[in-house]
């Protein structure tokens, strides 16, 4: 297995990309969890190309001095592939602008990459996707400030990322730890000659559960020569939404070296879907030395997994694709056979069922989860209001247009979609505390 977390960069090539050739449910969970978190760091201004940052801190074993990496994790997709002698390709740029806390400039890094396919459809696929890192040298502890922007060399489209990340690994002797750098199994394409190799590779995406069951991570313990031989008490824990603190991992061990590296994984195959933070604990001598790094992850199940959701529920949501007739086929099913029933129910959804995505139910459940954080007033659940309904119908208008009617503060929404000859018409009921659909009724 290639390890990628404790591999060296190459100084010739300042930004480097590695193919990650298999990645089941990526596309599902980024469907799903980029409405869903979309205002979580860092501020995509402008979402064309598929991308995700991270970014780790320590320190350099041969030059002693501090040593940050950005990770951009990129689906190929969202680019433009041509035809030529050889298969189809996509080219595209990255430039990386950084800045200290105070906006001074600190340095720049620009790189063309190329990705190369043999057939069209390839380019298509949605269990794939290509992942970068950009090294930076000696950044002082503080807040900084990366500007990426990664452009489609064919079409000009491009992204611009403002990611904001923290230094605070010290440069001296004295205990410290590198932050936690958050990691997952894939099958790569590492050489030249397209050899497929199994490797733990960074995570800029950080979202585990089904379909990545194994959460590794990685981080470096810093000591002093003279604490060689010490024992430390190391302690990995995960904080939920409820605000527990599971202990994974405690353990007494040995200092050994100035740099120690601790690699480990956590499955998470069983958690229940929703954000977390790892936490990274380490103290000396009975807390005489403490240091703690922590970094927010995200646990997705699937919307159909009986484990983590009500029978009835699931059933609730069908609602908008399937009929009473199925709906009530599925309530007599005995409770044992449940889950394989509403599998065998999506199975016939499926409109690719030779893959292992089902577009349609991605996209429906992409929906729902809109819905939900969207139109939710407090009295009903998003996707079961006015809004909500015809969203899942018909999916995002073209044109809305908010209008205060000037009286009783009373306003309503005008939904316009260019492939239907009328409007979908919201007035806002207070009485409702929503907006309830008025014209026209056939909705």
């Amino acid at each position: 297995m290639y390890n990628a977390m404790t591999g060296k960069q190459s100084p010739n090539h300042p930004i480097q990309q590695i193919r990650v050739l298999k990645s089941i449910t990526f596309l599902l969970l980024t469907a799903l969890f980029s409405l869903t978190f979309a205002n979580t760091e860092p501020d995509f201004q402008q979402d064309d190309i598929g991308t995700y940052i991270s970014h780790w801190s320590g320190i350099d074993q041969l030059s002693g001095e501090n040593k940050t990496i950005l990770f951009y994790q990129i689906i190929p997709g969202d680019l433009i592939f041509t035809a030529g002698a050889e298969g189809y390709t996509a080219r595209y740029e990255i430039h990386i602008n950084l800045v200290d806390e105070n906006g001074e400039h600190i340095d720049d890094r620009f790189q063309k990459e190329t990705i190369q396919v043999a057939d069209y459809a390839e380019s298509l696929q949605s269990d794939w996707f290509c992942i970068g890192q950009a090294a930076f040298s000696s950044l002082q502890d503080g807040r900084h400030k990366a500007t990426i922007v990664i452009r489609d060399q064919q079409s000009e489209k491009s992204t611009t990322i403002i990611y904001e990340f923290g230094v605070s690994v010290s440069q001296t002797d004295m205990f410290d730890l590198s932050d936690v750098q958050l990691a997952a199994q894939y099958m790569v394409d590492l050489t030249a000659d397209a050899n497929e190799s199994d490797a733990v590779l960074p995570y800029p995406l950080a979202i585990y559960g089904n379909g990545q069951e194994q959460l590794f991570y990685y981080f470096e313990i810093y000591a002093p020569k003279e604490m060689i031989g010490d024992s430390m008490q190391l302690a990995i824990s995960y904080i939920n939404e409820q605000n527990e603190d599971v202990i994974v991992d405690e353990s007494v061990r040995p200092i050994l070296s100035t740099k120690q590296p601790v690699f480990s994984n956590i499955d998470t195959g069983n958690l229940p879907a929703g954000k977390y933070h790892l936490i990274a604990n380490v103290n000396i001598n009975d807390a005489v030395f403490t240091v703690e790094r922590q970094i927010p992850f995200y646990v997705y199940q699937s919307p159909i997994d009986l484990r983590y959701k009500s029978f009835d529920d699931v059933l609730q949501e069908l609602e908008y694709i399937a009929n009473k007739t199925e709906i009530e086929a599925l309530r007599e099913i005995p409770e044992g056979e449940r889950q394989a029933a509403i599998d065998s129910f999506w199975v016939t959804k499926d409109p690719t069922p030779e893959t292992v995505l089902n577009e349609v139910m991605t996209e429906y459940y992409r929906r729902i989860e809109f819905a939900k954080v969207n139109f939710w007033t407090g009295k009903s659940d998003g996707f079961m209001s006015d809004r909500g309904k015809v969203y899942m119908k018909y999916g995002m208008p073209n044109k809305i247009f908010k209008q205060d009617l000037g009286y009783a503060r009373t306003h309503q929404e005008i939904w316009h979609y260019d492939r239907a000859p009328y409007q979908v018409r919201f007035t806002y009921k207070r009485a409702f505390d929503d907006y309830v659909l008025v014209e026209p009724m056939a909705f």
